[in-house]
Parts: structure tokens; sequence; C-alpha cells
């Protein structure tokens, strides 16, 4: 899921967030201990804490068109990853 946002997000011209998400995928995907992965999962949560020009607020246009398809499939991963972070963090916290 990480992964896949970081590659929608760079082919539609969002590179500093698409960075983002390119390294905690990666992250997650070399965690070796709990306290690692905890961290990572907490940091994923804070990229995306709302606020003004955060990535829930992401709509992807294109030629002045809205690409209504891939700003959707942005935000479903989204809360799919939020979910999975608080559940991964649950899991390791009640360990």
């Amino acid at each position: 899921m990480v992964t896949e946002l970081s590659e929608i997000l760079a082919e539609h011209s969002q590179p500093d967030w698409s960075e983002i998400f390119r390294v905690k995928a990666n992250e997650l995907g070399t965690a070796l201990t709990d306290s690692e992965a905890i961290r990572i999962y907490k940091g994923i949560l804070e990229s995306l804490r709302g606020g003004a020009g955060g990535v829930n607020d992401l709509v992807l246009y294109q030629d002045g068109r809205l690409l209504k398809k891939q700003t959707n499939r942005i935000h479903e991963l989204l809360e799919h990853i939020r979910e999975a972070a608080y559940r991964g963090l649950a899991e390791l916290e009640d360990s």
C-alpha cells in the first residue's frame, strides 16, 4: 500500500510526498525489531496528520483536469495505511 501510494504521487508531480512514503515503505521492509517498527508506524501516522497543505488535502490535476480516479485512490490508500499503522502499533505495543 505504501509503495503504491508513493508511485502514484511520483507519477503525478508530488515528489516530496512520494519520497516520504517511499522511505517509509523501505523502512518497514527492513525493520528488524519491534521498537524500530513502532517508530516507523508512528512516523507514518505523523505524516498523515491533518493540517493545511498536508497529504490529506491532495487533489490531483493534469492539464487543468481533475484526476478523480487517482485522487480517490490516494485517499483510499491513505485510509488503509492509517488503519494498518494503528493496528501494527496496537499489536506491537500489546506484545
